[in-house]
Order: C-alpha cells, then sequence, then structure tokens
C-alpha cells in the first residue's frame, strides 16, 4: 500500500500540462487524487508535505537495506516530530506559551533520539570497519597492532553528525516558534467572516478531507483553521530537514565504516617495518550496486589512479554524495 496525496489543481496548473486537450481527462483524475505507494500504510498528505521516505536514488549507488534500514529510522524520528508539532500548533486550548513549550520539548526529544541513533550507529560502524581491516592483515599472516582506547578520527565524524542534528532540529524550532508566535499576534485582531453553518463531512474541502483522516480528534473550526493557513512555511522546513537528515545518514553510514579501515590500516603500516598495504578505488560499477545515474567522471578517474598507497587514499567528499568504494576494495598487502 502507498500514501495517498491529493494534488490540488492550482499545482497543475503551475506545471503547464493543462494546454493539452487529450489530457484532460486524466489531470481531472489526477486532481481528485494522486496516489502514491510506500510503507503498506495510506497516509493522506498535503502537496508540499515531505514524505518522510529515504531517498534511495541519492548518489551514485544502491544502498544496502540495512544502510536504508538505518536512515529510515532517522526520518522516523522527523515524521513523530511533525506531527507532534502539527497536533500542538493547531490546539486552540493552548495558549501560545504553552505551545512553544511543547515544541522546544519536542525538539529536544527529537535531538537526544537521533543523536543516540547516530551515537550508537557511527561507533559500530567504525569498529566493523576497522575489524575489517586487521581480518585482512591476519590472512595475510600480519600480526595487528593493538588498537588505542583514542580514536581521533571517530570522534571527528561523531563531532560532525552530532552537531549537525542539533542543528537540524534547531532550525525546525525556530521556524515553528516563529510559527507560534505570528499565529499568536494575528489572533488579537477580531475580525470574524460570517458564520457559516455546520458543514456535512461530504461537503469539507480538499484539504479538510485530509486532515481529517490524519487528524480524526480534530474540531470542524480546527480543520478549518489549518487549511485557512498557509502552512508551506513549515512543510518547507520539514521538507528541507527530511533531505539534511537523509543525507546525514547516508554519509555518516558510509564515512565511519571507511574511516576505520583505514585507521588500522594507517597503524598496522606505522608500527610494522616494511609493511606496505595499497588500496584499489572501487565505484559503484565496480561493485555491481549503482542507481540509473552510474558512476561520474570524477570516481571513474579515481578508479583508474588506484591503487593507491594506504596513506594517500583518496577523500570519500570527492565530491557531493559520493558513494564510492561501498564496501571498500580488499587490501594489497605486502613486505618489503
Amino acid at each position: 500500500m502507498q500514501p495517498t496525496v491529493l494534488m490540488k489543481k492550482e499545482l497543475l496548473d503551475a506545471t503547464g500540462l493543462n494546454e493539452f486537450p487529450t489530457s484532460q481527462e486524466f489531470l481531472n483524475q489526477v486532481t481528485k487524487e494522486l496516489i502514491i505507494k510506500a510503507n503498506n500504510k495510506s497516509i493522506i498528505l498535503n502537496q508540499s508535505a515531505p514524505t518522510f521516505d529515504v531517498d534511495e536514488q541519492k548518489g551514485e549507488t544502491k544502498p544496502t537495506q540495512e544502510q536504508v534500514d538505518y536512515r529510515q529510522k532517522l526520518l522516523d524520528s522527523l515524521h513523530d516530530l511533525y506531527d507532534d508539532a502539527k497536533k500542538t500548533i493547531y490546539n486552540n486550548a493552548l495558549t501560545a506559551d504553552d505551545k512553544i513549550s511543547e515544541i522546544d520539548n519536542s525538539v529536544q526529544t527529537f535531538i537526544n533520539d537521533t543523536q543516540g541513533l547516530v551515537k550508537n550507529t557511527v561507533q559500530t560502524r567504525y569498529q566493523d570497519g576497522y575489524d575489517s581491516m586487521n581480518g585482512y592483515l591476519t590472512k595475510a599472516k600480519v600480526n595487528p597492532p593493538i588498537q588505542a582506547n583514542e580514536q581521533p578520527r571517530l570522534q571527528s565524524i561523531l563531532r560532525q553528525q552530532l552537531q549537525n542534528l542539533e542543528d537540524i532540529g534547531l532550525i525546525i524550532r525556530g521556524r515553528l516558534r516563529q510559527k507560534v508566535d505570528m499565529n499568536d499576534i494575528q489572533s488579537y485582531y477580531h475580525f470574524k467572516a460570517p458564520k457559516k453553518l455546520k458543514q456535512a463531512q461530504s461537503d469539507y474541502t480538499p484539504c479538510m478531507k485530509q486532515q481529517h483522516q490524519l487528524h480524526p480528534d480534530w474540531t470542524e473550526a480546527e480543520l478549518e483553521s489549518y487549511c485557512e493557513e498557509d502552512d508551506s512555511s513549515t512543510d518547507n522546513v520539514f521538507n528541507n530537514a527530511q533531505d539534511n537528515l537523509d543525507q546525514l545518514g547516508m554519509f555518516g553510514w558510509l564515512e565511519s565504516f571507511m574511516a576505520g579501515y583505514l585507521v588500522a590500516g594507517l597503524l598496522a603500516t606505522a608500527l610494522i617495518s616494511n609493511l606496505t598495504i595499497l588500496l584499489p578505488w572501487l565505484t559503484c560499477q565496480d561493485n555491481g550496486n549503482c542507481t540509473r545515474n552510474g558512476p561520474c567522471e570524477d570516481c571513474e578517474d579515481m578508479a583508474a589512479g588506484g591503487p593507491y598507497p594506504i596513506d594517500n587514499f583518496p577523500p570519500s567528499t570527492l565530491h557531493d554524495l559520493c558513494q564510492c568504494n561501498d564496501p571498500p576494495g580488499a587490501p594489497i598487502i605486502t613486505f618489503g
């Protein structure tokens, strides 16, 4: 099953597709309802609402299911924050101060939960990479050096990941606070439109029907209040957060394993005389896990220039969303 998304006619008009008469019947149907399938559940969203689904087409490499599951957990936490924020903002029983307090608590919960998940995952992936290189050393009859307690490279990745999670949360908090504050300021204007009779659900606007399915406990007044406002600003900040969070999860997943892999090899070459380790640069084409994009020219050049001495291996940040070396190539271990 997939989430159901209602597409407003204004959005279709903006595409210019309505200029093609032969498509009109199709457009009329799509205007009523655009069905998107995902996660075995039906959800109804605003046209600009975030999906909270992992973008498996990011970069050049198809992610493993394990990586997708990890990134989805991060996005699920963001989805929980989104739902909590919407419920809080449109709860007319709360004062503005109460709403801001609840939003602050929800954002802090999001930061704490995602930081805990990321910290455990990055540490585990780093150690997996470290152990993987030591496994190759053992097979080559090299006794791996004892791993140091302090791992500065791991701490560097953790700092970047945890600080970015906090930044994502605080940006969301600022935008939500602003929305609550502006709504409160507007509430002191006492203009009232002519009172309408209570509508039957069959008379609800498409937006009201959407939100009634998402929030069956909302009153008609709350549904009208939500749908009369331009909520694109809130959805936009969550769309941006979704993209940043998904990319953060992908980078942390890949970089932490590669960092551990490299550190173990670098330690061995530093402490064992005459030991040389060369590493190939593997594109998604080498690993057989390309998306429809395939490897870029820069990555193909890197592959052609390898194998590289382990102390001169190119950075994984060669370009935005680079996913080469997933998994990394087997090291070439020699003495002399």
